[in-house]
């Protein structure tokens, strides 16, 4: 069985994280829904997808295609189909494994040198980085340099006619020997690791129009050499580097021009090397590298939701059909806009969201203090009904005779008594006793009733101990979704970068499908999973710890620097984790167990950063974190119509929830100690009369016998009846100590008569020759 339990579990995690696909098997195509965009703030949402031949698994392009071919739903909702785009990118992609080095002749007229210019320039925006390399050439080859969008200015002097006279083959064979591993002048440590490649294919594009000085002695000697070393090199079967000349030609066409152009890319190779291409447009060239891979997409659908109904994070489904030309296709895709934490709606993220949740804030602060103040304490004293469910008249006929066990007189016939515990007392008794048994604290443990003064409902007497965390929760969990909000307004794709790495580290098949997720499902979940994280461990852990040293009085500033940085730290690496499981079950569609993961341990880790230097209870601790967690999430799954005030009332909840769970853990675990020598060491565990939870509240040490601690075996003069009292300071659950009458010492210090110290482990005083030592345990 318990076996079964988590395998059920994780399938019902895997089968709600992975969508489904339906085809129409009638149909020979496919539409290949590969990417979804929205941009922010637009109405329309973008779709791109290829058409695959299922017949030959290839992609098949209808040129003609246009958005009256387009029947598009969605749940059961039509669309409006706005537009239909052919991408410009649709015929493939350029691979990086290729080293192009441009040849610029310098010679060409001025009135095609503009054209050379803005063919370079079309060379740098489609071509990967570190794949360019380029020299120029006229009668001197120059040296050749990288290429990038970011140094083509530099190169701008270098697009000016120098002179009429060049030598074409000369520059070409150099250029030729560079790519083929001779490395004449080649300093660049890149441009040599890429020649040095034989994986990686090379290729030379001269640039120039094609004019040859043959009255130049040199040229026909150029020519001679060129031929001879192309062939040779070429025939060597040791040759693994295969370097393909192109040609772009600028200038009027002639056919000595077209001869010679053909020459140098075509008519040298033999049949066993593939020749180069003779062309006068850039974009030929360009498009021949091109690789085509149904990975990308040929078209964008733009779609239109009527009345923006989004649902953020939820899953929707597309359904797409082409009927064009009596040929058709048909597809499906599931997929979803926004996140709970990040919800994208056109107008949902502004900055009067700010005014908004600062009002909320302010209301919500005046009703939970009423709420734990008021509510709870008048819900608590109607639930316990105490006078109908404890208080009745003794009946002398039916019931044993008994003793009240406060003023141990003989209860008579017809007297209310208390039967809180099983220790009967007389109902005046116990009023006059605190509302309480006698025993309790010391061997009674049930025998107290809940008061509640009716008549000071704001009085701190009737404050909660846990009121201070939860109002100062409230304070961090604002603050926390304030600078969120501020974030994610003017960076909300901080992690963007960040995201893609995990992406390619954790996404099943994203080596060989890098387009397949959907960007505002991952993207934006992950950034503002991250975002929260870091912001809402933060402020949190910070606001919480500071006000607990104020309150606390013993807690170094140091430790609440390092407390709200490991909260910090601790959220980053808990949504981190999240994002993983997101990534790896494919989950970026909501889903209830995957999308809770980070919140339960989140809210663990940020209750023991909390718990640094602070005495608490373990495992309450992460009990009430995974509450804690667990109440922020449902709090943001639940209530989608909110907006981005679900995820301010989610913040709330859990820094709130945060602060009451830590006092709380910390609350139960003291037990307090005293340790002296009178005759013999002693060890008395005073937290039986001053625990917070009851008692009498306070531990008495003197010479007379009605002390908490009679110290009869300490002759001293100093004593007196009651020298001091321990006790919990009501309002900030301290433990405390006032000196009743003079002639003590607390650490080595003489007190005075009414002076209040606060209690700390390890705290020594002294009583006439007795020292006592004030220890805290778990």
């Amino acid at each position: 069985m318990k076996i079964k339990v988590p395998l059920l579990l994780g399938i019902i995690v895997l089968l709600s994280c992975t969508p489904t696909v339906v085809q129409d098997s009638s149909s020979n195509y496919v539409v290949n829904a590969i990417e979804m965009d929205w941009p922010d703030n637009a109405e329309d949402v973008h779709f791109r997808f290829n058409i695959i031949d299922t017949k030959t698994d290839t992609k098949v392009t209808w040129r003609d295609l246009a958005k009256e071919h387009f029947d598009v739903v969605s749940d059961d909702e039509y669309l409006i189909v706005k537009d239909l785009t052919k991408l410009p990118n649709s015929g493939g992609y350029i691979p990086e494994n290729i080293l192009v080095s441009l040849l610029v002749d310098k010679s060409i007229p001025a009135t095609d040198m503009d054209k050379v210019r803005r063919a370079v320039s079309k060379f740098v925006d489609e071509f990967p980085e570190n794949t360019l390399y380029i020299s120029f050439f006229d009668e001197q080859l120059r040296s050749t340099k990288k290429l990038t969008r970011e140094n083509f200015s530099e190169f701008a002097s270098e697009f000016t006619i120098s002179t009429n006279y060049k030598l074409l083959f000369d520059a070409a064979l150099r250029k030729f020997k560079e790519l083929c591993g001779e490395r004449a002048g080649v300093t660049d440590p890149q441009l040599i690791a890429k020649i040095d490649n034989v994986d990686i294919q090379h290729y030379l594009v001269i640039l120039t129009d094609g004019r040859v000085d043959e009255n130049n002695l040199r040229t026909a000697d150029d020519i001679q050499k060129f031929s001879e070393y192309v062939q040779r090199l070429d025939k060597d079967p040791s040759n693994k580097r295969r370097v393909e000349i192109h040609a772009i030609r600028f200038g009027e066409e002639k056919e000595d021009v077209d001869l010679t152009l053909s020459y140098l890319c075509v008519d040298l190779r033999n049949t066993d090397v593939e020749g180069g291409l003779y062309i006068s447009d850039p974009d030929a060239f360009i498009e021949n590298l091109k690789v085509s891979d149904k990975k990308y997409p040929d078209y964008e659908l733009v779609v239109q939701y009527p009345q923006n109904k989004f649902h953020y994070g939820e899953a929707q489904n597309l359904l797409i059909r082409i009927d064009y030309e009596g040929k058709n296709a048909v597809g499906q895709k599931e997929y979803a806009v926004g996140a709970k934490l990040h919800p994208v709606k056109s107008g949902d993220h502004n900055l009067w969201h700010l005014l908004w949740g600062f009002l909320f804030l302010v209301v919500l602060l005046g009703l939970t203090y009423l709420a734990i103040q008021v509510l709870i304490p008048l819900l608590r004293v109607y639930l316990e009904n105490f006078d109908k469910r404890y208080v009745r008249k003794y009946s002398f006929e039916n019931d044993t005779v008994y003793q009240c066990h406060y003023c141990l007189n003989e209860i008579k016939d017809q007297e209310e008594i208390v039967t809180k515990c099983h220790h009967i007392v007389h109902k005046h008794c116990w009023v006059d006793n605190g509302c309480q048994c006698a025993d309790y604290g010391k061997n009674c443990k049930t025998g107290r009733q809940f008061l509640y003064d009716s008549k000071k409902i704001f009085s701190n007497e009737n404050s909660s101990y846990f009121m201070p965390y939860a109002l100062y929760g409230i304070m961090g969990g604002f603050i926390g979704w304030v600078i969120f909000h501020l974030i994610s307004y003017f960076f909300p794709h901080v992690f963007d970068s960040f995201a893609i790495w995990l992406m390619s580290k954790f996404y099943p098949g994203y080596e060989e499908n890098p387009f397949i997720f959907l960007r505002y499902v991952y993207m934006i979940k992950i950034n503002s999973y991250l975002t929260a994280g870091i912001f809402l461990g933060l402020i949190s852990v910070f606001v919480l710890a500071y006000f607990d040293k104020i309150m606390q009085h013993n807690v170094s500033l140091m430790w609440v620097f390092i407390k709200s940085l490991s909260g910090c730290v601790a959220g980053f690496l808990s949504f981190l984790i999240g994002d993983i499981l997101i990534i790896s079950f494919k989950s970026g569609i909501n889903n209830f167990f995957v999308d809770s993961i980070p919140w339960f341990i989140s809210g663990c880790v940020w209750g023991l950063c909390l718990s640094i230097q602070s005495r608490v209870v373990w495992r309450n601790i992460i009990i009430g974190g995974l509450v804690v967690g667990f109440l922020g999430f449902l709090v943001l799954y639940l209530e989608k119509w909110w907006g981005n005030y679900a995820v301010f009332f989610g913040f709330i909840v859990v820094s709130a929830a945060l602060g009451i769970v830590f006092v709380s853990s910390r609350r139960i675990l003291h037990r307090y100690y005293l340790k002296f020598t009178s005759d013999k060491p002693n060890k008395v565990a005073i937290h039986k009369w001053m625990s917070v939870a009851g008692g009498s509240q306070d531990v008495t040490i003197g010479n007379s016998t009605d002390c908490t601690i009679c110290m009869n075996w300490d002759k001293n003069p100093a004593l007196r009846p009651v020298n001091v009292k321990l006790y919990v300071d009501k309002k900030d659950k301290i433990p405390t100590l006032k000196v009743m009458d003079e002639h003590i010492e607390f650490n080595k210090t003489v007190a005075k008569k009414n002076e209040v110290f606060l209690l700390k482990h390890g705290t020594k005083f002294q009583i006439g020759d007795t020292l006592f030592q004030y220890i805290e345990q778990s």
